[in-house]
Parts: structure tokens; sequence; C-alpha cells
């Protein structure tokens, strides 16, 4: 039975870990760019 404050938190952790996920995505896409240039 979950309420609604585990409810938000679970969505939180989830949305944080998306974020972290796209950030990282977006730090390796630059690398691969400033790789590709030299």
């Amino acid at each position: 039975m979950n309420t609604k404050k585990e409810i938000g938190i679970k969505s939180l952790q989830f949305f944080n870990r998306v974020k972290l996920a796209s950030i990282n995505q977006r730090y390796e896409d630059s690398v691969v760019k400033a790789t590709e240039t030299f």
C-alpha cells in the first residue's frame, strides 16, 4: 500500500535518475565531439 508521500518520493528519485542520465549523456556527447575535432 503506497501513500502519496511514498509515490512522490519514488517519482522524485526516478526523475533525478533520468536527469542525471541525460546530463551524463550530454557530457559524453560533448567529450566525443571535442575528441573528434582534434
